[in-house]
Formats: C-alpha cells, sequence, structure tokens
C-alpha cells in the first residue's frame, strides 16, 4: 500500500572543482522572480514502520513548504512551485516499492525520488532507469550503483562509510577490546553492510568473528543475544539495525550478562538512546560511541544561516525537534545543489552534472560527495558517504567528541577493502578527488595512509 502526500505551502568525470563553489549559490533555489509557475513533482520512498520513515516524510514536506511560502523554486528563469509526495513501502518490500514506485511515475508525475529509505532498491532503480527518473537515495548493495543504471546516485551509501566503524572499533581495541561481531539484519543489504564493516574492523586488528544474522520481524531478541554471548565477542556491532531494535538487542544482552561494547551503527540517534537509557539504565551504556546527527550540535550546521534557519522552521512547524531523520534527508540538498549549478530540473541535465565529479554537498548533518566506483567499472561518480558527527554517551546523554569526513570515508574503504590497485588506474587517469576545505582540519587520515597504513584516530 502507498501513502501520498502532498506539501502545498560519467559518461567520464571532469576534474572536481571546490566544494565551496555552489554553496555561495544555493540561495538562489529560494529566491522569487516573475514568470507563470511551473509544478515539480518530488518523491520520497521511505518506510513508515521506522521512525527515520516518519522524520524523512516531516523533513520533505518541510522543504516543499518553506521553498512554496517564500514564492516558489527558482530555476534559472522559471518558477516552480513544488510537490512533495511521499509514500509508505513497508521496509524493503519489493511488492509494497513496486506498486509505489508505479504510483508515482504514472499518477503522480513524479520525476524526482530522493531520500528513499527503507524501499527494495534494485526494485526502484529497474523502474525508474527507464523512465528517465532521477533517483538520489539511500542504500547498500552495490547493484544500484554499477553500470546497469544511470539514474540512481547514492550520496547516503554505506559502501564509502568506511570511517564509523574504523573509528569506533579502533577506539575500543586501543582501550583493550580483541574481538569483533557483526548482529544485523538477515536481508541482501545486512549482508553486504556486515561483510564491509567486518572489513572494517579487521583492519584496525580485531578478530572478527562470523556475523550473526535474524529476521526483520524479530520479536523475542533472547535467542539472538544467547547466540552472540555464545562467541564472547569484546564488541558487538549492529550495523544496518533501526533504532528500537538496537534499544531491543541491547536490553537482551544486558539480560543475557554481556559486559563488551557496543557499535549501534547509524540506527541509534539521540532520541532513541534516551528510550535505551530507560530500559537499561545509563551506566550500561557508558562509553558507548554512536553518531551524532543533531545539526545543533554540528559547528558545520551550527553556522550555516540556511541550516540554522532549517532547524528553527522544523521546530516551529514540529513543536519539538528530533533528530531521527536528519541522517537520512541529505539526498535534498545534493539535489538542491545540482538544480542550482544546472538551472534545470530535467532529469538527464542533473544526471549530466552529477555523474562528473560534483562538488561536496553539505546537508545537515556533514558532507557529502559522489564519488567513481572502479571497483565495480563505475567511472562515473555515482556513489558516496555522508559526512556525519560522532560523540561518546555519558551520563546517559551523548555528547559530540568530533567529525566524520568525507575524505576519511573515503580513504578508509579503500585501505579496509584493499582496493589501491583498483583505484589508482582512476586516479591515473581522472586525477584524485578534492574534498571540502571546510573539513580538512578535521580529517584524521591523508592519502599517505592509503599506502603506508592507518593513523589511530
Amino acid at each position: 500500500a502507498t501513502t501520498a502526500t502532498t506539501a502545498t505551502s560519467q559518461t567520464t568525470p571532469s576534474s572536481t572543482v571546490s566544494s565551496e563553489t555552489t554553496q555561495s549559490t544555493t540561495v538562489s533555489s529560494e529566491t522569487t522572480q516573475a514568470g507563470p509557475q511551473k509544478e515539480l513533482n518530488i518523491g520520497s520512498l521511505v518506510a513508515l514502520v521506522t521512525p527515520q520513515g516518519i522524520e524523512i516524510q516531516k523533513w520533505g514536506e518541510l522543504f516543499a513548504k518553506t521553498i512554496n511560502a517564500a514564492g516558489g523554486l527558482q530555476v534559472g528563469d522559471q518558477n516552480y512551485k513544488v510537490n512533495w509526495h511521499t509514500y509508505d513501502v513497508g521496509y524493503q518490500d519489493a511488492n509494497a516499492t513496486q506498486t509505489a514506485v508505479q504510483k508515482a511515475i504514472s499518477q503522480d508525475k513524479v520525476t524526482i525520488l530522493v531520500n528513499d529509505f527503507g524501499d527494495a532498491t534494485d526494485v526502484t532503480a529497474n523502474i525508474c532507469d527507464p523512465a528517465k527518473v532521477l533517483q538520489i537515495s539511500v542504500g547498500f548493495i552495490d547493484s544500484v550503483v554499477g553500470p546497469n543504471y544511470q539514474y540512481y546516485f547514492r550520496p547516503n551509501g554505506g559502501f564509502l562509510a568506511s570511517d564509523m566503524p574504523y573509528t569506533f572499533a579502533k577506539t575500543y581495541k586501543d582501550g583493550g577490546a580483541k574481538t569483533y561481531i557483526a548482529c544485523t539484519v538477515d536481508s541482501q543489504q545486512g549482508h553486504f553492510a556486515a561483510g564491509l564493516y567486518g572489513g572494517d574492523a579487521k583492519l584496525t586488528g580485531l578478530t572478527v568473528k562470523d556475523p550473526i544474522f535474524f529476521a526483520t520481524d524479530t520479536v523475542d531478541y533472547g535467542p539472538i543475544a544467547t547466540k552472540i554471548m555464545s562467541q564472547n565477542p569484546d564488541v558487538v556491532d549492529f550495523v544496518m539495525n533501526t533504532g528500537e531494535q538496537d534499544v531491543n538487542l541491547i536490553a537482551a544482552l544486558k539480560d543475557a550478562g554481556y559486559k563488551g561494547k557496543f557499535m549501534p551503527g547509524a540506527g541509534l540517534d539521540t532520541s532513541t538512546l534516551a528510550n535505551l537509557v530507560t530500559k537499561v539504565g545509563a551506566a550500561y551504556v557508558e562509553g558507548m560511541l554512536m553518531l551524532d546527527t543533531d545539526p545543533r550540535q554540528i559547528p558545520s550546521s551550527i553556522n550555516d544561516p540556511y541550516l540554522s534557519s532549517l532547524v528553527a522552521a522544523y521546530t516551529t512547524e514540529y513543536g519539538t525537534f528530533k533528530t531521527d531523520g536528519c541522517f537520512w534527508v541529505g539526498g535534498w540538498f545534493v539535489l538542491r545543489d545540482a538544480i542550482n549549478a544546472t538551472k534545470s530540473v530535467d532529469t538527464a541535465v542533473l544526471k549530466g552534472y552529477l555523474e562528473k565529479s560534483p562538488p561536496a554537498t553539505k546537508d545537515l548533518v556533514g558532507y557529502t560527495q559522489l564519488f567513481a566506483r572502479p571497483d565495480i567499472k563505475q567511472d562515473r561518480t555515482v556513489d558516496g558517504p555522508p559526512g556525519c558527527g560522532y560523540g561518546i554517551v555519558q551520563g546517559g546523554q551523548m555528547v559530540y567528541k568530533g567529525q566524520f569526513t568525507v575524505q576519511d570515508e573515503y580513504i578508509v574503504t579503500i585501505k579496509a577493502m584493499n582496493l589501491l590497485s583498483v583505484y589508482q588506474p582512476y586516479w591515473d587517469k581522472y586525477g584524485k578527488p578534492t574534498f571540502p576545505a571546510e573539513e580538512a582540519p578535521l580529517s584524521k587520515l591523508s592519502w599517505d595512509d592509503v599506502t603506508e597504513g592507518m593513523t589511530t584516530p
């Protein structure tokens, strides 16, 4: 079933230019000019069974409302009213995804999908690509960013996002941990991510045990905790789990007597942390590392007038600020920058821009940037890591510690996956990517680390 809501209120890459190129022009997309107003239909495929999906829906409606309240989206000399449609796709449900995408294209005339979360990504790409519907989405399987599709872009993907598992695992290893195990959902994406994150942990020197998988509809987490305990790991990584899965697993592990460390992945935000602390007590998760997805604590967001205005608008619109969706809506900002740069909403034009090394985009929690994937024979820039803050749990609260930069994400992935021999010919031909200047002082790693080993976070 689908739910639709409307808010009214490289071929070959070119060399990358400075990441600040489009930042100074982005305000123009909300500046009105005279002329007849057209309509632009944008859609999001989300899992409304999750807190993240609900928040993605709220953010999408807010983006449209703030744009339309300012007179519309200015694209060159044409003005557009933005209609934002949200479709419920269950959670990685192929049938629900197919129904939603077909409705979006045939009935609602959606030409662009952004911030998709929880859809069956291969189903979405297979329908959208021949229809030339642009996708700027969240996903974790590589088939969608390989050479088979032309209109799929993933600025919030799992492959080029290895700095979080590396940094967390390295910190725990330096604290005395010796063994690591991944425990996540039993799906194609879960298996892929568990292997990837395990490779990052192995790079730190931890002994990586075989991952444990569980069904997405699991209710009783006690047997899973028992399986984990039988392996006696020092670190348990929940990889792709959503917030309440993290809460239930940690509670089950506490009941089973587990004394080690947790890596809650991207599924545990500050809102869910409060639920976790209520359930297991602050002392049990003291010192846990986790993402910081609160733009009110991230320096690059606090000091950005546009992002600050969005945070204020969200609070005004919905009352209480929630962080559950902030990490997952980076696709909108990538689209916004692309429209400003090309002065077009034509999906072929936008595709041409995105696949040729566009500058990094600043979103609510950091920067994201599109890169090529020569390891899967993809020289177009289609895949990227989401930069984000991270912190440590102290006294039941998350305290900001630092930033995962796109530079570190990119470098750790290449090192952990042993991809230097594959990426070097690409760099020889096209040059190495240029990363956001604002993030340079925050990066822990350099190009030397790809060949000489990794520095300590």
